[in-house]
């Protein structure tokens, strides 16, 4: 098949998910990567990926226009981060290259991509699946009680009731959702029962359309080294800068160690990851 993989921004191997998939597809498939890039970091992710044989499309957005796109949202009801990522420019360059080119699927990857592409899966002029990650609404819902700072908290406060209609708005108009894990998926079946306040489907008919595609480990990247091995160590790694992850470091250090301790003193956690806080 001929696949455009659209991401708000590049797959690595920070990034993991889109890399995974994209390396996947990229086995079997023609996939064309259209991607946002909004700095020098994300520019050098790309020139990797072309490295290592994608075709990849840029289109370069201005962290000051995309922060002054969310304060607007204010005023609205979008989600603070549709907003940020939602690209006139970015949304003119996927249609363009869709004119030009058959493609036989649409790839699109988390609630920031599909900020831009809303338009176009509604004209439903190509097959379209969104790898909305997580139920982002749920999410906040969790950030609210466990997030790792005010901030982080009043932010979700402020997202969350935006985000459930936002992401229930999308759901029912889309036919095809992938999703991390089951809880999530449960999540936006209930978003859609809430969103059309249909109380006679059932579960199987609501979500016939999202389905869960767990995180994988790329085993021919990851093999064990030829290194002394260190007993009761513990490792936790993730994209550290990411609130979800720093809020699970916290609760495994604060929470779960101590037990772990109380059995085995000489225990280690090592915690690994991107721009730690």
């Amino acid at each position: 098949m001929r696949i455009l993989f659209v991401t708000p921004y590049p797959p690595s191997r920070i990034r993991v998910r889109g890399y995974g998939f994209l390396t996947q597809l990229h086995r079997a498939h023609e996939v064309t990567v259209m991607v946002q890039c909004a700095s020098e970091q994300e520019l050098a992710d790309v020139e990797k990926l072309r490295g290592q044989g994608y075709e990849v499309l840029v289109v370069q957005e201005s962290k000051i226009r995309s922060a002054r796109r969310s304060a607007m949202a204010l005023f609205n009801s979008l989600p603070l981060q549709a907003a940020y990522a939602r690209s006139a420019r970015f949304t003119q360059a996927v249609h363009q290259l869709c004119t030009q080119r058959p493609f036989d699927v649409v790839h699109v990857e988390h609630l920031r991509g599909i900020a831009s592409m809303q338009q176009m899966a509604n004209s439903r002029s190509h097959p379209f699946v969104w790898d909305a990650v997580d139920c982002i609404s749920l999410l906040c819902k969790h950030a609210i009680a466990a997030g790792p700072s005010r901030a982080v908290r009043m932010m979700a406060a402020l997202e969350h009731q935006r985000t459930r209609r936002y992401e229930a708005q999308i759901l029912s108009r889309l036919k095809h959702t992938v999703v991390t894990s089951e809880r999530d998926r449960q999540a936006m079946i209930e978003l859609l029962r809430t969103h059309t306040r249909n109380l006679t489907r059932d579960d199987a008919e609501l979500g016939a359309g999202i389905s869960v595609i767990a995180n994988g480990v790329d085993l021919e990247y990851f093999r064990p080294l030829q290194l002394e091995r260190r007993r009761f160590n513990l490792v936790f790694s993730g994209k550290m800068s990411y609130h979800a992850n720093v809020a699970t470091a916290l609760y495994l250090y604060h929470q779960i160690m101590p037990l772990i301790w109380q059995q085995r003193p000489e225990a280690i956690l090592t915690i690994v990851g991107n721009k730690p806080p």
